[in-house]
């Protein structure tokens, strides 16, 4: 029970400190890097602090995609295919 409550919680505190983050950064490539990074940094605190890293990566996805900023129209990919 305790495990689940460690992930739980750094997996919220990671991802909003991500959201927070991803409304600073302007360029696509950190953004994108960024929302990769953290799933994996959530695991690994929450295996450091004896919780439950799938679960803590569970929490930092859906409060990344539940509570995500619009991104700015330069981070947006254009609709335009190039071949």
């Amino acid at each position: 029970m305790l495990s689940a409550v460690v992930a739980v919680i750094v997996g919220f505190a990671l991802g909003w400190g991500a959201n927070e983050l991803l409304g600073l950064l302007e360029d696509a490539t950190c953004q994108i890097g960024l929302t990769l990074l953290v799933p994996y940094a959530s695991c690994v605190l929450a295996e450091e602090l004896h919780g439950c890293g799938v679960l803590a990566v569970l929490t930092t996805a859906l409060v990344l995609a539940e509570y995500a900023r619009p991104t700015s129209p330069a981070a947006r990919p254009s609709g335009r295919r190039r071949c």
